[in-house]
Formats: C-alpha cells, structure tokens, sequence
C-alpha cells in the first residue's frame, strides 16, 4: 500500500520529477510532522530541473506552504506553475547572492539537489543552512555523488562532502573533543557554531538530514543523576572520575542531592589530606637535598688535601726511616750491620708490634699493604707504600664523592617530581573544591527556595480552607 507521498508522486500529472526511489521513504519519515502541520511552512529548493518536484512538496505541505526552487540553469525561468505559491528564481546557490535574496527569509525545509558535485554541496550549506528555521530540517541529496571522482570526491578524498559532513559530526560533539589534547588537524573555531545550532544529523543511503536546533545551546549539556540506590555501582567511585567540566555541572535530584552532600563534603576533606601529605612529602625531600648539598660542599673543600688519617699514616712512615737510618747508621759505626744481626731485627719486630705508638702499629700494617717484606734499611718500598696509600685514599674519596654526587641528582630529581606533583594536586584539588562548594551552595539555595515556596503554600492552603 502507498504512502501518501508515494501515491502523489505515482499519480502525479504535471512537471516532471526525477528521484530516486529510497527517497519517497526517507521523505516519508522526515517531513510527516511539517505534512501534518497545523499551519502552513516554508520550503526551498536548490536545483529546480523541470520543477516537478516543487509541486510534489506543494502537494504534500499544507494548503499556503510557500514553495521556493532556485537554479543556475536560465532556462528554469520558463517553467510554468499552476500554483501562485510556487516561484522559481535564476541563481547560484553556491554564492552570497542567496542571502542576499533570502536576507528577510527563513524556511522550515531546505533541500540541496543542485549539481552535487562535492565543493558546490559545501559552498551550499555553509550559506544555506544560515536560512532554516529553528527546528528546520536541510536535506542534501545524492550524496554517492560525493564518492565520484568526476564530481570532486572520493572515499579518502580531503575535500569530498563526505568528508566535511563526517567533520559536522564532529562538530556535534566539539565539547568532548576540546577535552581531548589530542584532537588532530580539527578546526575548533571553524566547527564551533555548528556545534551551536545543530540538533542531530542523519544519514541514509545518498542522503543526509540536518536538524537544526529549536533553541541554540550555549552551554555544554550537562549529566543529570537521580535515585537514591546504588547496590551494583558506587556512584562515589564514578563520580571521583568525572572529567571538572561534568563534575562542575552534574545536576542531582532533590532527594539525591540531599544525600550526596556529605559524600562531597568527605571529598573535600580528602583532597585537602592529600594536598597536605603531598606537600610534606615535598619538604622532607628538600631537606635530604638540603643535606646532601652540604655534604657536597664540604667535600669540595677539602679535594685536593690529604685527610688527617693519611697525614698521621704518613708522618708516620716518616718517624720511622729516620729512626732506622739513625740506627743503621749507628750500627755501621760500631763496625756491625744489620745483616749480620737477624736476632736483634726480629727483637726490633717484636718490640714494634707489642708498642702501643700508632705510629709503629702503622708501620706493622703497611708490611700487608705492601707486595713484599718491608726492608727497614731500603727506602724504595717505603716510598711505594706511601704512594700506594695516598692513591687508594684518594680513590676512596672519589669514590664518596660520585656516590654523593649521584644521590643528591637522585634526589633533586625527586624533589622536582615530587614539586611538580604537589602543585597539579593543589590546582585539581583546588578547582574540584570550589566546584563542590559551588554546588553545595547551589544545592542549599534550591532547598531553601522549595522551602519557602512550600511554607507559602501550606499558609495559602491554610487561608482557603479558614
């Protein structure tokens, strides 16, 4: 069985029209509301051909719709219509020339049939969707044209009017994708009013319905919650979530936001523990640096300087050759040698390791720092020891001084992410906590106006019933 608009178009006698079949049902569906309208609307089309078309819609609106159709084509002008409420004009619907025309105008359904080739489509909408009324549909057809390479598109095409209708899809959602940092070659400003004035866009085969907006949005839409229950999801835990922009707008019910005002209160007090703790994380951190900077600098100012112990190891040595030249020396006057005297060298061992001088106790040690037996009557193995020694001392100091040079780059390092931290902790706190006080504030001043509206009320009840 036929639509009313099949029927119309199968039994039509007049101009000729030329559609393509899918089309009867998708105008089916979206201009049943104007077609059953109380009053009559307004209707342009963008490529007239033989016009036909003009007196299928005249046919299908109510009776005074008015019926506009625009074309390049010079021709057009000589089409002849029996309805006075059609009127074609010569035109390119492309250019500036059709808001100059329509400047005082506005229409409830805007169709593009025109050349549909892909630059054309763009040029057309960019001017023509200015002219739709709030709640008008603009309806582009034979948009596989837009797939053709002869008209300008192509599936990866740049500049297909695929392409650009995909971006007014984006365009819809412009709010979430300015929270995303990642958002490509997007044109935010380009996209923005559209992001304003349109309420859905629909996409069918060859054809795309653009709806706009009765009101204009001037403001993101905000999440709305309600119910008291919640046994399968905590709501504190989604909420702690949110992105700032739905946190700061959230719209509760009355019962619910009566409930939800302690979580949010507990909240706060969270945040500001955090703040807290982090900031003392921060100080406890600086103060190692702190420590480890003066350790730093006290070792720089004694590089170069032998510590107190080298020096006592090397006075030492010292004390020592001159006591046995002077007793070599001794011994070679009294016509003996050293040699010659292994006894008394073992007593002179002895007595060394029983004396309680550090200095000869230092003595004893360097016999196992050396590589052979310490020679009391040479002076070479002496002077390599006490080389030796300076060496792994020095050493060792560099060793300290890498290791403390390492830990306090650790550690500045870690103060600064630990800064860093701290400070993007206090600003989202910050905003989340003059967010929840906002809404706090808001929340007791709806509860205050219910209140006094409910006690004017009660006392108006109170009067009648007296």
């Amino acid at each position: 069985m036929f639509s009313k608009l099949e029927s119309l178009f199968f039994f039509h006698v007049g101009n000729q029209i030329d559609k393509w079949e899918q089309y009867l049902k998708i105008y089916d569906v979206e201009l049943t509301r104007f077609a059953q309208s109380s009053r009559p609307v307004s209707l342009l089309e963008i490529g007239v051909q033989n016009g036909g078309s003009l007196e299928l819609w005249s046919a299908l609106l109510p009776e005074g719709s008015k019926i506009r159709g625009v074309d390049i084509d010079p021709q057009v002008a000589e089409i002849k219509f029996t309805n006075p409420d059609i009127r074609v004009d010569v035109l390119d619907g492309t250019t500036d020339e059709m808001l100059e025309l329509f400047q005082d105008q506005s229409f409830d359904i805007v169709i593009d049939d025109g050349s549909h080739v892909s630059k054309d489509i763009i040029s057309s909408f960019r001017r023509c969707f200015q002219l739709v009324s709030p709640g008008g549909l603009y309806i582009i057809e034979d948009l596989h044209a837009a797939y053709y390479e002869s008209h300008g598109g192509g599936v990866h095409q740049e500049t297909s009017a695929m392409r650009f209708l995909k971006e007014l899809i984006d365009s819809v959602h412009l709010d979430y994708i300015e929270q995303d940092p990642i958002n490509g070659g997007f044109d935010v400003e380009l996209f923005r009013p559209y992001n304003q004035l349109i309420g859905r866009i629909t996409f069918y085969d060859s054809v795309a319905v653009i709806e706009k907006l009765v009101e204009p949005k001037t403001e993101p839409y905000r999440r709305i919650l309600s119910g008291t229950v919640s046994t399968a999801v905590d709501a504190n835990k989604w909420l702690n979530a949110l992105p700032r922009g739905q946190l700061a707008t959230l719209r509760l019910s009355t019962k619910l936001a009566g409930q939800m005002d302690h979580r949010l209160a507990d909240m706060v007090q969270r945040l500001e523990g955090a703040c807290a703790a982090a900031e003392y994380r921060a100080a406890v951190c600086q103060k190692q640096v702190e420590s480890l900077q003066q350790k730093a600098v006290h070792k720089d100012a004694g590089q170069g300087e032998l510590t107190t112990t080298q020096q006592e190891h090397i006075i030492a040595l010292q004390g020592g050759q001159d006591q046995e030249e002077s007793s070599d020396f001794s011994s070679k006057k009294n016509g003996t040698d050293l040699h010659q005297k292994p006894s008394s060298r073992r007593d002179l061992s002895e007595q060394m390791k029983r004396s309680s001088d550090p200095v000869q106790s230092r003595r004893g040690d360097l016999k196992d720092e050396c590589t052979g037996p310490l020679q009391i009557h040479n002076q070479a193995p002496r002077v390599e020891a006490v080389s030796a020694l300076h060496e792994a001392s020095l050493h060792h100091e560099k060793t300290i001084e890498v290791d403390l040079h390492d830990q306090l780059e650790i550690s500045k390092a870690l103060v600064r992410s630990l800064q860093e931290q701290l400070e993007n902790e206090r600003v989202n706190a910050q905003q989340i906590i003059a967010e929840m006080r906002g809404k706090l504030e808001r929340s007791y001043a709806a509860w205050s106006s219910k209140a006094r509206a409910l006690s004017r009320l009660k006392s108006s009840r109170s009067v009648q019933q007296s």
